[in-house]
C-alpha cells in the first residue's frame, strides 16, 4: 500500500472491513462490552492504535481462536476480532500501545 489512512470507529460499530488496496490504522474508540470484528486486517502494513487505553492495570490480551485472534481488553470488557489473523503476527509494530 502507497498510503496510510486512519480508520476511527463508532462505539457502537460492531464490524468494520480492511481495505487491501490501502495501509489502515484502526484508532479504537472505548466502548465497554463491546466485539468488534476487523475482517481483512492484514499485520504489517495494518496497525490497531490502542494508545487511548492506557492506564494502570491496563493489560491487554491476545490470544488465539479457532478463526484467527482475539485482542482482550479486559478492563472494560471488550474484545477484537482478527480472522485469519495468527496471535504471532500481532507484533509492538502492529499492536500501538
Amino acid at each position: 500500500p502507497s498510503r496510510t489512512v486512519v480508520v476511527v470507529d463508532a462505539p457502537f460499530t460492531t464490524s468494520l472491513q480492511a481495505d487491501a488496496a490501502v495501509a489502515e490504522r484502526f484508532r479504537l474508540t472505548d466502548a465497554p462490552w463491546r466485539q468488534l470484528t476487523i475482517k481483512g486486517f492484514s499485520p504489517g502494513p495494518d496497525q490497531l492504535d490502542l494508545r487511548g487505553f492506557g492506564g494502570p492495570g491496563h493489560q491487554v490480551g491476545v490470544y488465539s481462536s479457532q478463526t484467527g485472534s482475539i485482542v482482550d481488553l479486559p478492563f472494560n470488557r471488550q474484545q477484537i476480532l482478527l480472522p485469519g489473523v495468527s496471535p504471532a503476527s500481532l507484533t509492538p509494530q502492529v499492536m500501538l500501545m
